[in-house]
């Protein structure tokens, strides 16, 4: 009976929720517009602009001249690339944004906003599914610092968390088609959204255990997904033959085949460089709090005896990312939503019984609810400022990367053939760049440095302080340079082949690593080589 009276005096509390909101859309686009205008003044401004962004850039800007999307990035031609299918959508987006926003980074991070806010859309459609209360959790995701940083990173992360979001949200529908669909078309943004397919699949379990859906639709999920899977691999083959068992060998080259017990601690370690923040080359924020959220919400259900939706994502999510075995600081993004998703059912769904006490005071709980969202914001957006300003302090030497590549500019022709580091390459036509990993490899290629300068009329260097340091606290970062091998004949080289042109404060860009890069006025330094290098060949 006390059940069922808190049953009612709760529905009638959600009926005048919904029935006071005569504000509610015009609020919500407005807010909407707000929050894009401001990420998009600020897209350059924060975070650091990393060379993985350039990377990808780099593969659009080949496919747009060569009219193919089978092409892989001309600064690499040493370092071993495969070209394949499983970035097809993604490849063609870039090229449809830099055709018209410009070939800049500024564009590739627009794109990354863009799918971003319709994230923000799906996930509050999401919460609307579920019943929930969706504008208070919407605003956490909006305002969660990891969020942030995906809206501002040219990656694929806020696209393959779009489609993820929308996969799920079939899933609730109780179709089968079109997550297997939707999961498909995500592996046109990258070969990691198969763990959309972990997430949706956990889903599905979650609706079978609780009888709302058949265990034949799940192997129906499965073998569609698998069927359109062969399919690309199919397609991929014709245009390139051999192109998957050759996918293989670099998957397993990058570790991706580990055995369990190495998979075991890489993923223990993906978790804790992000607690303690000590990751490499990406701006790490402090989450810790999320974090902590998510371990209570995964052990929640031994305590609360219930397993929601949330849970099972979340479980889901875990898993597809251990199975992947190799995953960067910015996976964290994939199971935020999830976090915020669990403690909203937490709050709006255990403690339904107390509502018997105030069925009379659906205005005075209307209120109190209100306060509450209002300061639960205020918190979330203090903390997400707090990240922000502590970004700002932690990097007291600054030159924007606006700067940076002016500066290579006034000193570089506009025909100079280059060879630096990627986060150079926008000072240059990128078809006239060489990227400094390419010598990691040239004893597997059988190539001199000389040779290897010469053969493709390399006429400047573009060497950053970060070179040096790697060099003297080798072995610990020698993996952003491939390895160091090369160091000593390439410093050989400058000191002899070269004169430098042109020194300059770069404080960011100069020193990639991110718990130094800011910390003190790094310089970058572009050295001409010399024409008697080249006299000397021809003689």
């Amino acid at each position: 009976m006390l059940k069922t009276h808190a049953k009612q005096a709760y529905q009638n509390t959600i009926k005048y929720r919904h029935s006071h909101r005569p504000f509610e859309i015009p609020i919500t686009f407005f807010s909407l517009l707000i929050y894009f205008l401001v990420n998009f003044m600020t897209l350059l401004r924060f975070p650091t602009v990393h060379s993985d962004e350039l990377w990808l850039k780099g593969i659009a800007g080949a496919a747009m001249r060569a009219q193919n999307l089978w092409v892989t990035e001309p600064f690499f031609d040493l370092y071993p690339r495969v070209p394949h299918p499983f970035r097809w959508l993604y490849v063609g987006l870039q090229s449809l944004y830099l055709r018209c926003f410009g070939d800049t980074v500024f564009a590739m991070r627009l794109l990354s906003l863009t799918f971003g806010m319709l994230s923000i859309i799906a996930f509050a459609y999401f919460l609307k599914q579920l019943k929930l209360p969706y504008q208070l959790p919407t605003l956490a995701l909006m305002f969660n610092i990891s969020f942030i940083y995906a809206l501002h990173f040219g990656r694929q992360e806020t696209m393959i968390l779009f489609f993820m979001i929308v996969a799920l949200g079939s899933t609730l529908t109780g179709a089968t088609l079109w997550p297997a669909l939707i999961v498909f078309l995500s592996i046109g943004v990258h070969p990691n959204s198969f763990l959309i397919a972990g997430a949706v699949s956990a889903l599905m379990v979650w609706q079978i255990v609780n009888q709302k859906r058949s265990i034949r639709q799940l192997f129906y999920f499965a073998g569609i997904l698998t069927l359109l899977f062969l399919c690309i691999v199919a397609v991929g083959s014709l245009a390139v033959p051999g192109f998957f068992s050759a996918y293989l060998k670099y998957g397993a080259d990058l570790g991706l085949n580990s055995a369990p017990t190495r998979r075991t601690e890489l993923f223990f370690w993906f978790w804790q460089k992000l607690y303690l923040r000590t990751g490499g080359t990406y701006d790490l924020m402090h989450i810790k709090l999320w974090l902590i959220a998510g371990a209570l919400l995964l052990l929640s259900p031994l305590m609360t005896r219930k397993f929601t939706e949330a849970h099972a994502i979340l479980f889901g999510t875990l898993l597809a990312l251990f199975l992947l075995g190799r995953n960067n600081q910015l996976a964290v993004l994939f199971v935020i939503p999830w976090i915020i998703l669990g403690i909203t059912q937490y709050i709006y769904r255990k403690p339904r019984e107390i509502h018997i006490f105030i069925r009379e005071k659906n205005r005075l709980q209307a209120g109190r609810q209100r306060l509450t969202a209002i300061i639960l914001l205020g918190v979330l957006i203090w903390h997400c400022y707090a990240n922000l300003s502590l970004y700002e302090r932690e990097r007291p030497y600054q030159v924007r990367y606006d700067q940076m590549v002016a500066s290579l500019k006034n000193v570089l022709p506009v025909d100079a053939v280059v060879l630096g580091n990627l986060n150079a390459i926008e000072a240059v036509d990128e078809t006239h760049f060489y990227d400094l990993r390419n010598l990691g490899y040239l004893d597997a290629a059988n190539i001199s440095l000389e040779d290897y300068i010469r053969d493709r009329n390399i006429q400047y260097l573009i060497i950053h302080d970060e070179m040096n340091y790697i060099r003297q606290t080798s072995p610990t970062w020698d993996f952003l340079y491939v390895n160091t091998h090369y160091f000593d004949a390439l410093f050989q080289f400058i000191e002899t082949e070269t004169e430098p042109v042109h020194t300059f404060e770069n404080p960011l860009y100069a020193m990639r690593i991110a718990a130094y890069s800011g910390t003190y006025p790094w310089q970058t330094t572009v050295y001409k080589i010399h024409n008697s290098f080249y006299e000397h060949t021809d003689q």
